[in-house]
């Protein structure tokens, strides 16, 4: 999952840290995520995902508010969707299939504003585990889609040894999601916020 970038930033997200929930204390920034559901998802695993990508990024310190821009549901697209992207907006596509990459591997984000999950491998994941410790399909889907804004806004292809930001996913990370305890490291959502802030000030310098 990911992008080139300096290997400096590689070796940053590389430290063992422990992966929790950042401090209440610090004030949100907002971010807007353009979905486009291009595998037909059925609504239930769609509010699984928007729920998982929600709270991750929450937790992070970033609000976040979903366009559901097109989706396999008869809803009318918001007007938002067909403006030019803002300064703190990213678009996410959910396609069909697998994709490339291991079965751990949801999506790839590409340069700074897009990332791609696919809903077929996370489909493949959910239904490896037992039954009794199933995670649903679209919680999968959202953690997944989390780590890829998380690509975005780290602006790097570096993966930390635990977290949202692990490179190739396991069962481990599976019960992590099943108990509500896979998170973005303190570090990561620090680095995240500064990457949204970064945004908003050279959209001010045009």
């Amino acid at each position: 999952m990911g992008r080139l970038v300096e290997g400096f930033a590689i070796l940053i997200l590389m430290l063992p840290v422990e992966a929790a929930p950042v401090s209440k204390d610090i004030p949100n920034l907002s971010l807007t995520l353009r979905m486009y559901d291009y595998a037909a998802i059925p609504q239930d695993a769609l509010a699984q995902a928007e729920r998982a990508i929600t709270r991750l990024l929450d937790e992070a310190g970033i609000q976040v508010r979903i366009l559901w821009c097109s989706s396999g549901a008869e809803q009318r697209t918001p007007a938002e969707c067909r403006e030019l992207l803002g300064a703190t907006d990213l678009v996410v596509r959910i396609m069909p299939g697998a994709g490339p990459g291991g079965k751990g591997q949801l999506g790839v984000s590409v340069g700074t504003v897009m990332a791609t999950v696919y809903y077929q491998k996370a489909v493949e994941f959910s239904a490896e585990q037992p039954v009794s410790e199933r995670v649903a399909t679209g919680e999968i889907l959202g953690c997944g889609t989390a780590h890829e804004i998380g690509h975005l806004l780290l602006q790097t292809v570096g993966h930390s040894l635990t977290g949202t930001m692990r490179a190739g996913w396991s069962a481990e990370e599976l019960k992590l999601i099943w108990g509500g305890k896979l998170h973005f490291t303190a570090r990561q959502g620090e680095t995240m916020r500064e990457g949204v802030m970064r945004r908003i000030q050279d959209s001010h310098r045009r």
